[in-house]
């Protein structure tokens, strides 16, 4: 047992024997491990040394720390996207410039044949926006947390079902799922995971079955 266990061990064997209970102090990251989504955790009156991972049910009771790290994560990923497009902008500036140059001189003018081209793109770029809009709007009257740039509807492909939650009047499921080659997780409707991924839903509904026999000891 290292270092930083035994002094955790010792902070919960102190806090089993005085009946305090834990605080939460502040949410610094968030992984997904064995299929659970897990927060690490700043306890207050506590050091660094005693941070500790926890189950996504372990923090359910500090809504607003949640609501807090995912958005500041969220600014996080934004800037530093943001530096990522301006540097490789940076890089290749000069050459794209030269070579739209190049492309305008030697290019033939463009005729009528390329117009549908351009109007089918905008079309679909506009139909893309529109889908996405309502989805945003669905998830905002069913208080589900909308997470913006991932899903179906932005191309990418479900890796894995997180977990699943009732959201709504009406006990709406969702789906808590992680996409392939993206950090983000993002919440899916039953109707959407049913009609892209059959089989990855019945795959986890498959992996949560539990068979009670009769007279089956307790």
């Amino acid at each position: 047992m290292g270092k930083r266990e035994r002094k955790i061990d010792k902070v919960e064997e102190e806090k089993e024997i005085t009946g305090d209970v834990f605080e939460v102090e502040t949410i610094l990251d968030i992984r997904v491990q064995k299929g659970r989504v897990q927060y690490c955790i700043r306890w207050k009156g506590f050091t660094s040394d005693y941070d500790t991972w926890e189950d996504e049910d372990n923090v359910a009771g500090c809504p607003e720390l949640v609501k807090e790290f995912e958005k500041t994560r969220e600014l996080k990923k934004k800037v530093k996207k943001r530096k990522h497009v301006i540097v490789e902008e940076d890089l290749i500036g000069p050459e794209s410039s030269s070579s739209s140059a190049s492309a305008s001189k030697t290019s033939p003018p463009s005729t009528s044949s390329s117009k549908p081209t351009t109007t089918s793109t905008s079309s679909e770029t506009k139909n893309s926006i529109t889908s996405e809009e309502k989805i945003k709007n669905d998830y905002i009257k069913c208080g589900v947390p909308y997470v913006e740039g991932v899903g179906f509807e932005n191309g990418d492909c479900l890796e894995e079902i997180v977990g699943c939650k009732p959201f709504g009047e009406n006990n709406s499921l969702y789906f808590y799922v992680k996409w392939r080659g993206n950090e983000k997780l993002s919440w899916i409707s039953n109707e959407s995971i049913k009609q892209k991924e059959p089989l990855q839903l019945i795959e986890f509904y498959e992996n949560r079955l539990k068979f009670g026999y009769k007279g089956e000891e307790n």
